[in-house]
């Protein structure tokens, strides 16, 4: 992972596939290895490998989120939210399924639902009110 999050893609991508070969059924070595791919530019390979890998581990939110980032830039929002709705259902706080959730949204024109998938704690006329801090005196 030291390689990936390095981005260094291509040497990560050669050491998911060496783990995957030693395990056809490792579900994480599919999972990074379709994030790799997708930040690689080849979202449609990532949405294959991650599949598999939810496939093989399917309560796990961020395989699911993350398949969602990449079905989102292959232009397929209902799988997407499809996706999302999966991710938040197994992780209600995961942020990145909340935001996926609402670019998907956004471009299927659903702003009310949108703005709800951004902001799920909130209203969608939630108000900013600003909290005392020490830097401004106010306590």
């Amino acid at each position: 992972m030291r390689c990936h999050q390095g981005g260094e893609l291509a040497e990560a991508q050669r050491l998911y596939r060496a783990a995957r070969r030693r395990s056809r059924a490792f579900a994480p070595a599919l999972h990074l290895l379709g994030v790799a791919m997708g930040q690689m530019g080849k979202p449609a390979a990532a949405v294959d490998l991650i599949r598999r890998a939810i496939a093989i581990h399917p309560t796990d939110a961020d395989y699911h989120s993350n398949l969602a980032t990449f079905l989102i830039q292959i232009k397929q929002e209902d799988a997407a939210i499809e996706s999302c709705r999966r991710a938040i259902a197994l992780r209600p706080g995961l942020a990145e399924a909340h935001l996926n959730l609402g670019v998907s949204l956004v471009a299927q024109d659903k702003i009310p639902e949108a703005t709800a998938a951004f902001c799920p704690n909130n209203s969608a006329e939630a108000r900013f009110t600003p909290r005392p801090t020490a830097i401004s005196g106010r306590r």
